[in-house]
């Protein structure tokens, strides 16, 4: 328990993770966090170990760093006081993705693994809207991979700058680890036939996130999707419009397509049934960051902005436990993108991008644009994962278990 617990709720309601809730809700959780005191050095959690707490910064620094392939840690940002940290392991159980060190004597709050676990069983209104903020902060944090991946393609010497830094790696581009989104073989496709909500239930229990969901529960959200049917060529959503629904792609196949730096739409990926689709857009009510055509004859549900309101604001563990599904598709989502990223940037063909390695070997002009080429074919993968994903990942599996059972 934190002394000062009524200056502390006042704190905590002024972060956006806690903004929202009522002072009393505010008071409640207050006395949930533990207040500790760390030397310099000390780790508040390290990259690759089990997480469980989430920390804020209440006076002081700290140094968030990830480990390369190479051995090395590449800080990321430096964080002062207000800063949370911690919070997607809190949620969806996964290793800690980056490692968090104490760089001057600072004061912390921690709220740990089974204090969130209470409070979710005892007031999950609560935690639907803690929930629903971390959603919000996870679709900012995606739209920023986004920038920065456009910013690297539209300038090729900056791209290839980025890649000279990484000059020391032995592994070539063809041997990266292969993306961490595996498919599952097991969605059946549902071609939409009117508004039948329980084929709609039925498809939908199919996807991990949703798994948990009873069979009333499955059929009251499917209720509040609509069905759609889109033809070859027709646009789903736009890029740069503002986005106001949620897509899950039931039969065929969606291409997503980007403006690229030249003008050109370029397509990034294809869209396989059980992909969820639109949710950044209409959980921060952004702009879309792609354009998605229908490839043929194409089955969709369809979930408005107001429908997604309605269910969330009627405050049920159903509507929790939709938000929290939401939550865990964007953090692993955001996992697997960072890694896909960061991998990139940590590969380089043995000698090849030195431009004096000491033993006289070089690169050609040609063989680094080749490499160039890769490099940007491997973004264009990136931003099709960051706009959709789908929901039968072998971290989403773990994270749901890790949430739901």
């Amino acid at each position: 328990m934190v002394a000062g617990e009524g200056g502390l709720s006042a704190r905590l309601g002024q972060m956006e993770l806690f903004n929202g809730l009522s002072l009393e809700e505010l008071e409640a959780l207050a006395r949930l966090f533990e207040a500790g005191h760390c030397n310099q050095g000390a780790q508040l959690c390290r990259e690759g170990h089990q997480g469980g707490s989430l920390y804020i910064i209440e006076r002081g620094r700290v140094r968030v760093a990830k480990r390369t392939d190479h051995g090395f840690d590449e800080a990321l940002k430096i964080l002062g006081p207000g800063s949370v940290v911690g919070e997607m392991a809190l949620l969806d159980g996964l290793p800690i993705s980056a490692t968090v060190t104490v760089m001057e004597p600072s004061r912390v709050l921690r709220l740990s693994a089974r204090s969130f676990a209470a409070l979710r069983l005892q007031a999950p209104s609560t935690t639907g809207v803690i929930v629903r903020n971390l959603c919000q902060i996870l679709c900012r944090r995606l739209r920023g991979m986004n920038d920065q991946i456009r910013a690297l393609k539209s300038d090729p010497n900056g791209l290839r700058q980025r890649i000279l830094q990484a000059r020391s790696g032995q592994r070539a581009l063809s041997n990266a680890p292969a993306p961490v989104s595996i498919p599952s073989p097991n969605i059946t496709p549902h071609v939409p036939q009117g508004q039948n909500v329980q084929a709609q239930a039925d498809f939908l229990g199919q996807l991990t996130i949703f798994k948990h969901m009873s069979d009333r529960e499955l059929r009251v959200l499917a209720g509040a999707f609509r069905a759609q049917i889109s033809n070859n060529g027709d646009v789903i959503c736009r890029e740069g419009e503002r986005g106001d629904k949620l897509y899950v792609v039931t039969s065929g196949f969606v291409n997503v397509y980007k403006t690229q730096s030249d003008g050109v739409q370029g397509a990034l990926t294809m869209l396989p049934p059980g992909t969820l689709f639109g949710e950044v857009s209409l959980v921060d009510e952004g702009r879309r960051s792609a354009s998605c055509v229908a490839s043929g004859q194409v089955g969709l549900l369809v979930l408005s902005r107001d429908d997604f309101e309605a269910l969330f604001t009627a405050k049920t563990p159903l509507s929790v436990r939709f938000v929290e599904a939401l939550a865990l598709d964007l953090s692993v989502r955001l996992r697997v993108v960072q890694a896909q990223f960061a991998s990139i940037f940590a590969l380089s063909v043995t000698n090849t991008l030195d431009f004096d390695d000491g033993e006289g070997q070089y690169m050609t002009d040609a063989q680094v644009e080749a490499f160039l080429k890769d490099v940007e074919s491997e973004l264009n993968h990136i931003e099709g994962n960051l706009g959709a994903g789908v929901l039968t990942t072998q971290e989403l599996d773990t994270a749901v278990m890790n949430l739901f059972d």
